[in-house]
C-alpha cells in the first residue's frame, strides 16, 4: 500500500526573476535567437567595461535582469532594447553594470587589515 503523495502548500509568494533564473542555470537556458543575441551583446559589454565574465552558466540570470530592465523602460522586444542601448550607450552601460555585478564587497574584507 503506497502512501498518498504530499503536495507542497502554496506559499502565496511569486518567485523573483533571480530565483527563477538561478533554478534555470542547472539546465541550458532556451532563449530565442533575438534573446541570445541580446544576452551575448550585453555580456560582452559588461566584460569589456568591468572584466566580469558572464559565461553560458549565467545566461538565464543575464536574460532575466535584461528583461527586468526592459520592462522598466516599457519595452517588450530585444530589438527595442538593442536600439535603445545603441542610442544611449553611456547611461545604459552603467545601468547594465549595476544590474549584473555584485555591489557588496564587505564580505571580502577583514576589517583589522583596513584600520589605520
Amino acid at each position: 500500500m503506497s502512501s498518498p503523495v504530499k503536495k507542497d502548500k502554496p506559499t502565496g509568494t511569486v518567485p523573483t526573476g533571480d530565483q527563477v533564473a538561478s533554478q534555470l542555470t542547472m539546465f541550458e537556458a532556451k532563449l530565442s535567437p533575438d534573446q541570445e543575441k541580446l544576452v551575448q551583446k550585453v555580456s560582452q559589454i559588461v566584460q569589456d567595461k568591468t572584466g566580469v565574465q558572464l559565461g553560458a552558466n549565467r545566461k538565464a540570470m543575464v536574460n532575466s535582469r535584461i528583461f527586468r530592465r526592459m520592462a522598466k523602460l516599457g519595452m517588450t522586444q530585444p530589438e527595442q532594447y538593442l536600439a535603445h542601448l545603441e542610442k544611449n550607450p553611456e547611461h545604459e552601460v552603467n545601468a547594465l553594470i549595476s544590474l549584473l555585478t555584485t555591489h557588496h564587497t564587505h564580505f571580502f574584507r577583514e576589517f583589522q587589515h583596513l584600520s589605520i
